[in-house]
């Protein structure tokens, strides 16, 4: 009796391993859905790159998180409202030459003092701005998710892959 019940003990913990395994890797193919869908990628974003490259997959002991460590990945997620900027923003302008009609004229190393203007890197490059742009909510990571976690054949595939390790 003694032994079943270890044997019983030992096969639940293979299980849990097994299952954690699957549900590991069930996140990373979630994980991979979320970033081949990140908004903006296909325009060669700088923020969707930034987004990509700040990705994570962590086994935090009773239970896997993952996600992306960027503050505009949440935006993208759940939106953001237009915030005015306020107080003041210095840019530091290196010593450069400027391109005139007449020729060429060197501008000597300046300081830049905006009130209420901040810069921002938009799809057409930089701009000043008096606020922050609106951001509409995309839930593309729940999407991708969603997509793995709710798909039964996927689901059933990894956990049957996990199992006859």
């Amino acid at each position: 009796m003694a032994d079943i019940r270890k044997l019983m003990k030992v096969l639940q913990v293979q299980v849990k391993i097994k299952m954690r395994s699957a549900v590991t890797n069930l996140s990373k193919k979630a994980l991979q859905k979320a970033v081949d869908n990140v908004p903006g990628k296909d325009n060669n974003s700088h923020m969707a790159d930034n987004i990509i490259n700040s990705q994570f997959l962590e086994d935090k002991g009773n239970h896997i998180q993952f996600g992306f460590h960027h503050s505009d990945a949440d935006a993208l997620e759940h939106g953001r409202k237009s915030e005015a900027f306020s107080g003041t923003w210095t840019q530091n302008v290196k010593e450069h030459i400027r391109k005139t009609k007449t020729g060429t004229v060197n501008v000597r190393k300046q300081k830049r003092v905006y009130k209420n203007y901040r810069p921002i890197l938009t799809k057409d490059g930089w701009r000043m701005v008096k606020e922050s742009p609106q951001i509409k909510a995309s839930d593309w990571l729940k999407k991708a998710a969603d997509e793995v976690f709710t798909n039964e054949q996927v689901v059933a595939a990894e956990v049957k892959k996990s199992l006859e390790k």
